[in-house]
């Protein structure tokens, strides 16, 4: 189930469009304030000042994404036809919902790793801040990865608490 989640959510063009312009916008904002340009020695000083600005920015963003995908996945589950609630599945539903919430987080995690691959060659070849390469692992298993498990549990549970897609 979860296989075939993180499948369907790449094959959609819209969470492509908002996965891509989310990894632009981190890349511009990183590239502005901690590029070759930058003049705030603050957001350069430390080697952990990029990792943390990048874990800091992906960790927002990816709310966006995650919410996106959420509510698709449950819009998509009531538009099913009447026939879908006599059909058998071979998982029951708790493991269907854990399937899922894997599809929607190891998405999630691709689209971090590529933010974290970018800024880590721009914090090599593209800026004047220090190098600490532990600093990106620390950040993405205390910052991100945690954010993004808890925005997916948040969002389905209130998206299947209210049953409405604008909330």
């Amino acid at each position: 189930i979860a296989w075939q989640e993180y499948r369907l959510l790449w094959r959609n063009r819209v969470f492509r469009l908002v996965a891509f312009s989310l990894w632009v916008l981190v890349f511009c904002c990183q590239y502005v304030f901690q590029g070759d340009l930058a003049s705030l020695w603050f957001m350069l000083a430390l080697p952990s000042s990029m990792p943390f600005v990048n874990a800091y920015l992906v960790s927002v963003f990816q709310s966006f994404l995650v919410l996106f995908s959420v509510c698709e996945w449950r819009a998509s589950e009531r538009q099913a036809d009447s026939l879908e609630a006599i059909r058998v599945r071979p998982v029951g539903n708790a493991e269907y919902l854990c399937g899922k919430a894997i599809g929607v987080v190891m998405t999630v995690v691709v689209v971090q790793f590529v933010s974290i691959m970018t800024v880590f060659m721009l914090n090599l070849f593209g800026s004047d801040s220090p190098f600490g390469g532990w600093a990106y692992l620390f950040y993405w298993l205390t910052l991100s990865f945690p954010a993004l498990v808890f925005c997916t549990g948040l969002s389905m549970g209130i998206t299947g608490l209210f049953r409405k897609q604008g909330v």
